[in-house]
């Protein structure tokens, strides 16, 4: 800990970085640096050994690349806890002047075992450290991506840097650098591709000029700002990066030529569940063009489920669907990646209005739409599923007058799981006589919600038009009930 509070106070000048040159062969088995911090008047504040590393003959440089890594502590030690405690807590030096000492050792073996320690050499530098806290970037944020026109008014913005001194001049210097291609941000600044410089700035904001060089086209850059106090470089921001990006590769499509969408009936047997497939064939990087979310919303229907479909990476809202859900949304921690997608299988309830379509939107990280279209779901007359009461009610359902609808269509809901099979009957209420024997019957499957749902022919019974009737279905563990009525202009 104690080398890298060290190392941060001269890490950001060059001229300060540590070389080693090691002008010929030699026969150490490896170094290590034993760094000491000074008081101007030489009373030893704090020390710390490295671990062992090995040179090669030529020039080695402790620089911002690699100081996290050779100054690695194998032990610590401190003279006077006190300054400890303050580097601990803060992360900085009290103001003053310090002296700071490198002593470079070489491991030898001993010719008759054993290993010996040898001071090769000694360097040691002055440094005037003042209590400061640097400026913290505002905008553009980190990661922003402009559109090219956007670029030529750019704004800039920062906090002012703390310094305790109230009287100390205070200027800023705006440093930009194009990174360049399977560069990060931090190696387009060590490696000076300096693309742009402002100085002597004393306010905490600036306008890109429009005299100044045009940024390019799908190009991403690199910002900071380097404090002075007094003339003085003091210290740098954190490093941020922006994006210039050509259009829009869809502002010319038309309904989502690339992203395209299918929901198509199962081989279930159940007409109701839907198959659901996005194909995500957008391959540029314009970020408001790559979706990252996925919704969907029923017109004349509700959602009564989803089922299975992605799981890693992607949320799902709602997780469970309450009653009367009309729409589902599908978000992916990254983005949605390339190719075909299953988002799992959609249960629609009951359909009583035509037609019933769906409606979809791909979203971009902002929420912003990136295409918008609709499926139609059915064009005739809709299946109607009524649902089971668990207790015996009044109510009568009269069933439409329509040809179309001479089967019975029932559902129910337990609280365990669904059953394969059932057993119903049918009661003429006014007769108080069965018309049905106990039948039993295959049932149309939910296993995972518990939903049940059963056709029934009434072709099959000879109901009479007009009469009012009872259906009463046991799965065995409970009776579900259901009054209903013919149509009286109903014929077989």
């Amino acid at each position: 800990m104690i080398f890298s509070y060290l190392y941060s106070l001269i890490k950001n000048f060059e001229e300060t970085s540590v070389n080693i040159i090691t002008s010929a062969p030699h026969t150490f088995e490896g170094f290590y640096l034993k760094v000491n911090v000074y008081t101007s008047d030489n009373k030893l504040l704090l020390g710390a050994v490295t671990k062992n590393f090995n040179l090669s003959q030529g020039i080695f440089s402790v620089n911002n690349f690699n100081y996290k890594s050779i100054l690695s502590p194998k032990t610590e030690f401190s003279v006077r806890s006190g300054y400890y405690s303050m580097l601990d807590a803060g992360g900085f030096f009290p103001a003053g002047k310090y002296i700071f000492e490198y002593e470079l050792y070489g491991i030898a073996i001993k010719p008759v075992g054993g290993f010996v320690h040898e001071k090769l050499c000694v360097y040691a530098m002055q440094k005037n450290i003042e209590i400061f806290f640097p400026s913290v970037l505002l905008e553009p944020a980190d990661g922003f991506e402009f559109e090219y026109e956007e670029t030529r008014s750019m704004f800039f913005a920062w906090t002012p840097a703390m310094v305790m001194d109230n009287s100390a001049d205070v200027t800023y210097e705006l440093q930009i650098y194009e990174i360049l291609p399977g560069q990060t941000p931090e190696q387009a600044l060590n490696s000076r591709n300096t693309f742009f410089t402002e100085r002597n700035l004393r306010n905490t904001f600036f306008t890109y000029p429009v005299y100044a060089r045009d940024f390019s086209n799908n190009t991403s850059y690199a910002w900071r700002v380097l404090t002075y106090v007094n003339s003085n470089p003091i210290d740098f921001s954190e490093i941020w990066s922006f994006t210039c990006n050509s259009e829009s590769l869809l502002d010319n499509m038309k309904e989502c030529d690339l992203l395209k969408v299918e929901f198509t009936k199962t081989i279930q047997g159940n007409i109701n569940c839907y198959k659901l497939l996005i194909t995500n064939n957008y391959t540029g990087s314009y970020t408001k063009d790559k979706p990252k979310s996925f919704k969907i919303n029923v017109h004349n229907d509700s959602i009564f489920s989803i089922t299975g479909g992605v799981s890693n990476g992607w949320i799902r809202v709602p997780k469970k669907i309450p009653p009367h859900t009309i729409d589902g949304k599908w978000i992916n921690k990254e983005y949605i990646p390339n190719g075909k997608t299953t988002l799992g299988f959609v249960y629609l309830g009951n359909s009583t209005t035509s037609p019933v379509y769906l409606t979809y939107e791909w979203l971009n990280k902002d929420e912003d739409v990136i295409c918008k279209d609709s499926i139609p779901i059915t064009e005739g007359t809709p299946l109607c599923y009524y649902d089971l009461g668990r207790e015996y009610s009044d109510t009568y359902i009269e069933l439409p007058d329509n040809p179309a609808y001479a089967g019975l269509n029932v559902q129910f809901l337990n609280q365990y799981a669904s059953v394969e099979n059932i057993i119903f009957t049918i009661t003429d209420i006014e007769a108080r006589e069965v018309v049905t024997s106990k039948i039993e019957k295959n049932i149309l499957i939910n296993s995972i919600t518990g939903l049940n749902r059963i056709s029934i022919n009434l072709d099959d019974y000879k109901l009479l038009p007009g009469k009012k009737y009872l259906l009463t279905v046991s799965d065995y563990m409970n009776n579900y009930y259901l009054n209903f009525k013919i149509p009286s202009r109903y014929e077989k």
